[in-house]
């Protein structure tokens, strides 16, 4: 049922019961909490980002999506001292998590993996703490460009595919009960021209 026709309804039923006067906070919160745009947090780190033009490019199209915050750890974080209470809040916030990176050295930005290390063993202990799990039910995803081609990581290279790789990151989600998105890369993006970046793949990636 149409979740605006499903509110209507029980609005009917409400007033049936001489009910709807007692809650109509209740139900105003409950209509613009259904029909509000997901929030999508996109975590990005780049060590040459004063050079990038493929990733500056990317997130420049992602943040014309409704409810996308881009979260750029490279300009928030300089001194590379992760403000840990602000990322929790972020993390709360959204619905969908996206940790976007160029790939380096087969991994993340050093800075990304500060990140990781400060901030998810804040809400490892936060979940302790309350005994429930802030991330349980978010969509967590990697997306990330790769300077190789993308038979390059088929697997002929001693059975390296992308997953592979990216698989500690998505173990660390898992335990704190996120639910997995396949990654998507961007292959071979040293030699992409700007007007041939698939964007149109990469938008419908972050908003699925």
């Amino acid at each position: 049922m149409d979740r605006r026709k499903f509110l209507g309804n029980c609005a009917t039923l409400l007033g049936g019961l001489g009910l709807l006067s007692a809650m109509p906070s209740t139900l105003n919160a409950l209509s613009v909490e259904t029909n509000r745009p997901k929030r999508i947090l996109i975590i990005f780190a780049h060590t040459y980002w004063n050079d990038s033009k493929i990733n500056r490019k990317l997130l420049s199209e992602a943040s014309k999506i409704e409810g996308v915050k881009i979260h750029n750890l490279t300009e928030q974080y300089a001194n590379a001292k992760i403000a840990v209470d602000k990322e929790i809040e972020l993390l709360a916030w959204a619905d969908k998590i996206i940790m976007q990176f160029p790939l380096f050295w087969y991994s993340t930005p050093s800075l990304l993996k500060e990140w990781e290390d400060e901030v998810l063993v804040a809400v490892d202990t936060i979940d302790s703490k309350n005994k429930n799990k802030m991330l349980k039910g978010k969509t967590f995803q990697i997306i990330t460009t790769a300077g190789g081609k993308e038979s390059s990581y088929d697997g002929h290279h001693g059975g390296v595919t992308i997953k592979k790789l990216l698989l500690p990151i998505y173990h660390s989600f898992a335990y704190l009960e996120a639910k997995a998105k396949d990654p998507y890369c961007i292959y071979d993006a040293g030699n992409i021209s700007i007007d041939k970046l698939p964007i149109k793949q990469y938008l419908s990636q972050i908003k699925s």
